[in-house]
């Protein structure tokens, strides 16, 4: 009898230890599977980066720069109303003296797509517009975004803080 028993317990203790391997396996499983989750989506992210700023380093010119930092304005109450769109393109040809105007804001409504953060932007677009802009230029543009954002009904709170970037980047 006694030798039944110490089989017995020799086959429970076998069975508990690959239950106990078998769970830490599982375990180790789970934490690896997290890892490159984590490891995926970093690398996504560093590609959206790339690709967002393989956009926005297609303008070199700080009136399309401007023109899309004020489509981004406009974007972000969501959409691009018919009569902002003639607003922007009004601004564009009057403020900015271009006589292509309707093209530039379409292509400037693309790019502004194209960008998860409106702060992306006024980072990339910083030093051209203060080294191409005077001051009054720059103050302007500022009072234009505050136009764009006005129409349609008053200004969200995302694009007051926009305009608070913009205002706080290039008028120090």
């Amino acid at each position: 009898m006694h030798i039944a028993a110490i089989i017995l317990g020799a086959l429970g203790s076998v069975f508990y230890y690959i239950y106990v391997i078998r769970q830490t396996g599982e375990a180790a499983s789970k934490a690896v599977d997290a890892a490159q989750s984590f490891r995926g989506k970093m690398r996504r992210n560093a590609f959206r980066k790339k690709a967002e700023g393989s956009v926005l380093t297609a303008v070199d010119d700080p009136a399309t720069a401007a023109a899309v930092m004020l489509c981004c304005v406009a974007l972000s109450k969501g959409f691009i109303t018919d009569n902002t769109r003639t607003a922007l393109v009004n601004q564009v040809r009057r403020e900015m003296q271009m006589p292509d105007a309707p093209e530039i804001v379409d292509f400037a409504i693309w790019i502004a797509k194209q960008v998860a953060d409106p702060a992306d932007v006024i980072r990339t677009y910083k030093g051209l517009w203060t080294a191409n802009l005077a001051s009054e230029h720059l103050a302007r543009f500022i009072e234009m975004a505050r136009e764009i954002a006005d129409l349609n009904g008053s200004a969200t709170a995302e694009q007051n803080a926009i305009i608070g970037k913009l205002q706080n980047q290039l008028l120090k």
